[in-house]
């Protein structure tokens, strides 16, 4: 005897796998972006690091100039 609720579970089941399947697709793609948008942020990290130490010797250069 065929169970009834068999082909409504398969097609569920179907589904369910091809969600996931979409899913972990678009998890990548979001994790390729973000690893872009760190590396952006390391870039501007970088940048204000190098603008701080700049501006803290110019600080020093002038208070020195100033005495």
């Amino acid at each position: 005897m065929e169970n009834p609720h068999e082909e409504q579970q398969n097609k569920i089941l179907h589904r369910i796998i091809t969600n996931v399947s979409k899913l972990n697709r678009n998890l990548n793609v979001i994790n390729d972006k973000i690893e872009n948008v760190n590396k952006d942020n390391k870039n501007a990290e970088q940048m204000s690091h190098m603008w701080l130490a700049y501006t803290n010797s110019v600080k020093i250069h002038l208070h020195d100039q100033t005495k």
